[in-house]
């Protein structure tokens, strides 16, 4: 819908709602999810937020105790808010699989996709991901001029220094737990998408321009190597957030045994040479005169 439509309209009207007849979900996929997936079929890049709450104090931004109100997708011509209040969880996974192999493209990606991985699993983490935030960090460490200042990365200062767009940014703080949302609410986590494709688009030519070593541009248009291996590590990164990284226990051990066994050897040849290895200082002159 139109931004300036949103005023004059229900709740009902902006967002998409589910069907909550059981029968149609044992048939299949539920019918509205069906038809965004269908409508963002061709479409290479998809722009994604979310708008979380907590029961209590900062639980909205601890995926583990917080809960997902809205999810909101948009291409360049489709937008579409879901209030899952309205849909099974069921219903949202088939929709964050479905998009999965596309460009999911967002501010501070990893806040969000951790939120949804945590809620849905994470199978549904993408490949391929345009951070926002992420290009900014980089182009932050080329220049010099930006200053270091808080808030330098939020989405609102980011969209100002790009785009010139001022971002209202006043429901962020709104209560997105309340059983019926605002019209405002809603405008709110629209913009919030639609105003990515603006500035997704301003960062890629800054990023490609201030480049200092390129190559062929990749799926996400970027021509900088650095920028490439940061944004196709950071789905990475969200894995081992949440999983950490594995280690092969046994494996280190046997070397720490081998290393000390060696360790002994070579202490014990030092001592028959008339050399104290816990002196450093004479190890340290030996070594010179040697």
């Amino acid at each position: 819908k139109e931004i300036g439509e949103i005023q004059d309209m229900k709740l009902s009207e902006v967002v998409t709602t589910a069907q909550p007849i059981e029968s149609e979900r044992d048939a299949g996929i539920n019918p509205d999810i069906a038809r965004i997936i269908e409508e963002f079929k061709n479409s290479p890049g998809i722009y994604l937020d979310i708008e979380t709450y907590g029961d209590q104090g900062a639980e909205a931004l601890d995926p583990h105790k917080g809960h997902i109100r809205l999810l909101t997708l948009c291409d360049e011509e489709h937008t579409h808010v879901l209030d899952l209040h309205l849909y099974s969880k069921e219903d949202i996974k088939v929709l964050l699989l479905a998009i999965k192999s596309k460009i999911i493209i967002g501010h501070n990606l990893k806040f969000d996709i951790t939120y949804l991985a945590v809620k849905f699993g994470q199978e549904i983490i993408p490949d391929n991901v345009f951070d926002t935030m992420l290009a900014t960090k980089l182009l932050y460490h080329q220049d010099e001029s930006m200053p270091a200042i808080k808030g330098t990365f939020k989405l609102q200062t980011v969209m100002k220094k790009y785009t010139g767009v001022d971002m209202d940014k006043t429901q962020q703080l709104s209560n997105w737990g309340w059983p019926t949302l605002t019209p405002n609410q809603i405008e709110y986590a629209i913009n919030d998408v639609e105003l990515l494709r603006g500035l997704r688009a301003r960062l890629t030519e800054e990023l490609n321009n201030r480049s200092l070593k390129t190559t062929t541009p990749d799926a996400l248009g970027l021509k900088d190597i650095v920028t490439q291996i940061e944004m196709k590590f950071l789905p990475e990164v969200i894995k081992m957030c949440m999983n950490g990284i594995p280690v092969n226990w046994k494996y280190i051990e046997e070397k720490f045994i081998n290393a000390e066994a060696r360790m002994l050897v070579l202490y014990r040849r030092l001592r028959e040479d008339g050399l104290d290895p816990n002196s450093p200082k004479k190890l340290l002159s030996i070594l010179h005169t040697r």
